[in-house]
């Protein structure tokens, strides 16, 4: 398990290990941020709006599935807000906001009537079998607007609930196709869900074997209908760590105050996170072979937790403690890193603070002229 608690660490000045990274590690630095996806789903016809996170300081581009996006009738982009009017199912793809600093946050956006969550909730919608004793029979009808198409794009490991309300009387029975076939039980690992009374296909923990054409057929006596779900399940490939846009931030203190730098690190599996301190030897930052020379100032050990590994924390800085701080996580994948510069100032002092006030006298003399 790991532990969430925050303990404040301080290094020690004589914590000297020395780490050698080759210059192509660094060269391979990270030089743009890719932000985990945020899902967003609407409906058809309504307003898709996305809003970039990145700062609005720089330059932001918008890109759908790959491709720029550019402006229409229905699309508007102002600075780091995207706009489509009138949503529809086409308008579902990934989409993409990039900075002139090649940070990147992505965005899945699906455009339909099916809903996904990351948890199985309970329906609680009424049946719509609403009909009194005597009414006209009637042939199976939708009792909400459907679309030509409804594709829906949702991560794995996430719920997905299709539904197809409808009326009819006699009251219609609903059954479920994946790929124009009976969806069985068996053929799905775990199973799934239906809720007839709700209209409803559930399907839990999604994986990719799930992608596939998914049926309603609505059926009475006097006839029947269907409609069709494209589902498509998104696995994200695994990455190296992604370090939080901004972290660690360049910092000013005084001589004999704390210094503190906050790296927050995004990775799928278990990160190893080190500080680094640049440093010089012989006058030189790098060595005979190209490579620079750093000290490793903190790094995962006892009871340091994940958390504390984000923070580094410098005590009564002195002048020694200038320079550039590194921040440096890797995993399976990859290593990637950020660099941040610490600016020591003297202490301030008043030009006063020092001189004594002396009291300075002025005599004066009268001297009488005799009167002629």
């Amino acid at each position: 398990s790991v532990e969430w608690g925050r303990t404040n660490m301080v290094v020690p000045k004589n914590n000297t290990t020395w780490l050698r990274i080759t210059k192509q590690q660094l060269s391979a630095s990270n030089k743009y941020q890719i932000f985990k996806p945020t899902v967003c789903s609407v409906q058809p016809g309504e307003l898709l709006k996305l809003s970039c996170p990145l700062p609005v300081t720089e330059t932001i581009t918008w890109t759908k599935d790959g491709s720029s996006l550019g402006l229409n009738n229905r699309t508007l982009i102002e600075h780091e807000v995207l706009q489509i009017r009138d949503a529809s199912p086409r308008d579902s793809g990934l989409y993409a906001c990039t900075s002139v600093g090649k940070d990147t946050v992505c965005f899945i956006v699906n455009v339909t009537d099916a809903t996904w969550s990351g948890d199985d909730e309970d329906d609680t919608d009424r049946s719509e079998d609403t009909w009194p004793d005597g009414m006209q029979s009637r042939a199976p009808y939708w009792t909400f607007r459907k679309n030509e198409k409804n594709e829906l794009v949702v991560p794995v490991a996430n719920t997905v609930k299709f539904r197809c309300p409808a009326g009819g009387n006699p009251h219609p029975t609903i059954r479920w196709l994946k790929n124009s076939r009976p969806f069985r039980q068996h053929e799905r690992l775990g199973g799934f869900k239906v809720r007839p009374l709700h209209w409803t296909l559930i399907m839990e923990s999604v994986v990719p074997s799930d992608k596939g054409n998914y049926t309603c057929l609505v059926e009475n006596r006097l006839g029947s209908i269907n409609h069709t779900y494209t589902l498509d399940v998104l696995e994200l490939s695994p990455h190296r760590p992604i370090l939080q846009a901004g972290q660690p931030a360049n910092t000013t203190v005084r001589v004999g105050e704390d210094a503190q730098f906050q790296c927050k690190v995004y990775s799928d599996s278990q990160p190893h996170i080190q500080w680094l301190k640049h440093i010089t030897q012989n006058g030189s930052r790098y060595g005979p072979d190209g490579n620079p020379y750093v000290r490793v100032l903190k790094t995962p050990g006892g009871n340091t937790t994940y958390k504390d590994m984000e923070v580094l924390y410098l005590s009564n800085v002195t002048f020694e403690d200038a320079g550039e701080y590194t921040c440096m996580a890797t995993n399976s994948i990859g290593i990637s890193y950020q660099t941040a510069t610490l600016t020591v100032l003297p202490v301030s002092f008043s030009i006063f603070s020092n001189l004594l006030l002396i009291p300075i006298i002025v005599f004066t003399k009268s001297i009488n002229q005799p009167h002629n």
